[in-house]
């Protein structure tokens, strides 16, 4: 396992501020710094041929995609840089997401890093093989389309590729191995996984790379996600609900992880994607939403409409205290897809 936790180590000087400007200015610093850590690794012009495997941590071999490393120069400007420069900022974040990535493992982001240790830190985890591949796709082609920046061009179209790549079945895979596997109080993958709350950012990053580029392939695999997420959700004559928010290929059948362990009976009911048994799959399942909608905005696909709409009356109608347990987060990632889907007219 030392091998995927390998750390990029930064000195970092600079006093701790929380204070309105102050702590704006530092933490561009903070961020220019940490990326340009990554300087310290080689850098090739021949672009790379390595593919992702679903589900699978690729074998460790150097990258050759041309990067632009962040410099002194980008420091002093994020140094001088007015909080309210929006479109300098996406730049410096597109340097960010592009130069936190690990060249010898396909380009995967770095999604945890520490600024509270002298030097600071970065290690991979959950979220880097699927999360951040959709969510760090949108961002930066939308940051691309506000400033016309084509920084590390290369880079960013091989995130988009690896978004795509993971995908198989309509399942954005994670592996069962650590770093990228995550499962709190449940039951532990022994196959390769997915967690559906960030397998939604790839539907989402999929959908503002193919707005962009009219890349079919990105549509394609948006397509069979969202059928997929139809496909597996349990469902009533009149809801549709995950009793679980993780998933595993089990059998020849991909099902909630809680029910390939034994830990939910196979038949579930609403109430399990609502607290219950289950794990707040209800709230984080409500980041859905907006991606299917893009989809069907794109496509005018009906099993999108199914999807949303049959989703959305069963997160309301469950809402309870015993669902949300004070938990803000999970709250507004239901109240947000929700309110959307409320007034949707597809």
């Amino acid at each position: 396992m030392a091998a995927f936790l390998s750390k990029r180590q930064v000195p970092m000087s600079f006093e701790n501020s929380t204070s309105g400007r102050r702590y704006l200015k530092w933490a561009g610093i903070g961020l220019a710094l940490v990326i340009a850590a990554c300087s310290l690794l080689p850098a090739q012009d021949r672009p790379s041929a390595d593919r992702l495997i679903p589900g699978k941590i690729p074998e460790r071999t150097p990258g050759h995609l041309m990067l632009a490393w962040p410099d002194e120069a980008l420091i002093r400007k994020a140094r001088e840089m007015h909080p309210f420069d929006l479109q300098g900022r996406m730049e410096l974040a597109l340097s960010a997401m592009t130069s936190c990535t690990d060249p010898d493992l396909s380009y995967l982001s770095y999604s945890y890093g520490t600024f509270n240790a002298r030097p600071a830190w970065m290690q991979h985890c959950l979220g880097d093989f699927v999360d951040d591949t959709g969510r760090h796709t949108d961002a930066m082609w939308m940051i691309r389309s506000a400033t016309d920046s084509r920084l590390n061009d290369q880079v960013i179209r091989k995130m988009a590729r690896n978004g795509m790549d993971v995908v198989e079945d309509g399942i954005a895979w994670d592996p069962p191995q650590e770093p990228f596997t995550w499962y709190g109080a449940g039951a532990k993958p022994t196959d390769r996984w997915t967690h559906l709350p960030e397998a939604t950012r790839v539907i989402l990053g999929m959908m503002s790379y193919y707005r962009a580029t009219d890349d079919p392939r990105a549509l394609e695999t948006v397509r069979s996600m969202v059928h997929q997420l139809y496909k597996i959700a349990s469902k009533d004559d009149r809801y549709l609900w995950y009793p679980d928010f993780n998933y595993e290929r089990s059998g020849g059948k991909i099902l909630p992880l809680a029910v390939a362990h034994g830990q939910l009976p196979r038949l579930t009911k609403p109430a399990d994607g609502a607290g219950g048994a289950g794990n707040w799959p209800a709230a984080f399942m409500g980041m859905m939403i907006l991606p299917s909608m893009r989809y069907y905005e794109q496509t005018k696909d009906p099993v999108a409409v199914e999807l949303v709409t049959r989703f959305r009356p069963e997160s309301s109608c469950l809402r309870s205290d015993h669902l949300y347990g004070g938990r803000s987060c999970l709250d507004s990632r239901l109240s947000w897809g929700s309110y959307a889907a409320s007034v949707w007219e597809p």
